[in-house]
């Protein structure tokens, strides 16, 4: 069905910004040293 493959889309769209999120986030809790390094 059609709707299947859309909402299926849609539910990996969501996935990836979301583990996207985790990610800069984790970036920012583990290490935050080399971050504000290459900020400064």
């Amino acid at each position: 069905m059609w709707y299947n493959k859309y909402l299926f889309n849609i539910t990996n769209i969501y996935y990836y910004k979301y583990r996207e999120n985790i990610n800069i986030f984790d970036l920012y809790a583990c290490k935050p040293k080399r971050i504000d390094k290459s900020t400064s």
